[in-house]
């Protein structure tokens, strides 16, 4: 019952852009709390805890809500007697549940879970209160991408009053979603360069043949365009980004028309390489696409995606990698009418703050 409704809320639910990996599969080890019960006066408990090892794997509907099947060897209980014996009693557990995460940051998420299991334990000699029975089980964790596809979770289980887990986990995410965004962005991609070809046939084909000049100054002097973002995993400019280039566009236009601009789009290091790479691709393309619309020439434009190749810092906290998420513009030619590369920042993209 509990997995049945984790399952319909996700398909009821308002429809999401597909994940990049929804598939998942964990290792974990920690330590378990284990409690059993004797029917004997005659024996005590000695030792509560042990060393327990973890399989699970998984598979998540939406960015929130998942589904996941588990496998646990809680270890042994110690029991011991009157006499020097001593009995062990061991634990194992299986079973299916539901997850809720909840994304903190890029990096971080806390999470949520409940389901249904069974205990099984395996006692020789020894008269204790069985557990071997079904239950329901709660648990909480935080969860750390530690790059790309790799995730470390620590999480806490209560299974039954005889057993619970603390364990640290490592997960692999896959499923394919990576390949099938990479698709969809290169479909965007060759969409763009249809537009970019039909725009240049009708203003001035005779412009887009032309071969560039060599630039040698302002080429390696870019401005960043602060304020200039992009709506999560997407290539869609957000309003505020827009009022920015607005400004951008308003001072390109006083500019000599043989100077030509360039888009630089760049990522931080989450994701693929070639993930990134496409994405900044398109991202670059959509702010030219922007400023043609607006009244710059397109055959004066360049677009370019960088994706996580040329970080300013590095991207180990989240404001290092949102530092990195970055649009730059680039004056070519703009070197001829200033002395040195002080022109070559003209016009300074506009300060949001």
């Amino acid at each position: 019952m509990v997995v049945a409704i984790f399952a319909s809320s996700a398909i009821a639910g308002p429809q999401e852009a597909e994940l990049d990996d929804p598939f998942y599969i964990g290792l974990g080890g920690g330590m378990s709390f284990l409690g059993p019960e004797s029917n004997s006066a005659a024996l005590s408990l000695d030792d509560d805890s042990d060393v327990a090892i973890k399989l699970f794997g998984g598979y998540r509907f939406t960015r929130n809500l998942g589904m996941e099947i588990f496998w646990t060897d809680l270890g042994a209980a110690r029991l011991s007697g009157s006499s020097s014996d001593s009995f062990d009693i061991e634990y194992k557990a299986y079973g299916i549940g539901g997850v809720y995460d909840h994304p903190l940051n890029d990096r971080w998420s806390l999470s949520a879970k409940v389901g249904i299991g069974r205990l099984e334990t395996d006692a020789r000699d020894i008269e204790i209160d069985s557990v071997n029975d079904n239950f329901i089980y709660i648990g909480g964790g935080a969860t750390w991408n530690i790059t790309g596809s790799w995730d470390l979770r620590t999480e806490y289980e209560y299974f039954d009053s005889d057993a619970q887990l603390l364990s640290v986990n490592i997960i692999k995410r896959f499923g394919g979603g990576s390949s099938r965004r990479i698709s969809e962005l290169e479909q965007i991609i060759k969409e763009q360069d249809r537009q970019f070809a039909e725009f240049a046939a009708v203003t001035s084909a005779a412009a887009a043949m032309q071969t560039k000049k060599p630039v040698v100054e302002c080429i390696n002097t870019p401005v960043e365009l602060r304020g200039v973002d992009f709506e999560f995993l997407s290539v869609e400019l957000t309003e505020s980004s827009k009022r920015v280039l607005d400004e951008v566009i308003a001072k390109i236009a006083s500019l000599p028309a043989d100077v030509r601009i360039e888009i630089r789009a760049h990522t931080d290091d989450i994701g693929t390489e070639t993930f990134n790479y496409v994405l900044s691709l398109s991202r670059a393309r959509n702010v030219r696409d922007y400023m043609a619309q607006n009244g710059i020439a397109l055959d004066r434009i360049d677009a370019e995606g960088y994706g996580e190749m040329h970080p300013i810092v590095a991207n180990d906290t989240e404001q290092g990698r949102e530092r990195n998420r970055r649009a730059e513009l680039v004056l070519l030619g703009m070197e001829k009418y200033t002395d040195g590369t002080e022109g070559c920042t003209n016009p300074a993209s506009p300060n949001p703050e």
